[in-house]
């Protein structure tokens, strides 16, 4: 084994806490509130369309870039539990593959941790 020091209580505190704080964020990051800002913006009629076009361009070019936000955050949480789950057991080199693996989170591709992730006790 290395001379990694993880502690899992300390690591499943911090995953917790981001899980927690994407989840605030997933409910004020919604379409019904994006509607809502953009018929507020909308309510000015010619003196504000052009920037109800503008934000609405706005929103259509980062709604790519917000999911993938969101996917790289459940690929890092998954990662990083079952990276730590595999380094305890003694698994070094599959702790290694889970940690590779986030990147490949962030375009929804979640089939390693679904292939290999821990499944509890079986």
């Amino acid at each position: 084994m290395s001379d990694w020091k993880i502690d899992p209580t300390g690591v499943q505190g911090v995953l917790t806490s981001v899980q927690a704080t994407q989840g605030e964020l997933a409910t004020v990051i919604t379409e019904a509130g994006m509607n809502g800002v953009m018929a507020g913006v909308a309510w000015g009629g010619g003196i504000t369309v052009g920037v109800s076009e503008a934000l609405a361009g706005l929103l259509t070019e980062q709604q790519s870039n917000v999911t993938a936000v969101g996917n790289t955050v459940n690929a890092s949480v998954a990662g990083v539990a079952n990276a730590v789950y595999a380094y305890n057991n003694g698994q070094e080199q599959m702790a290694l593959e889970f940690q590779g693996a986030i990147a490949d989170g962030s375009d929804g591709d979640f089939s390693f941790f679904e292939q290999h992730g821990y499944q509890g006790d079986a």
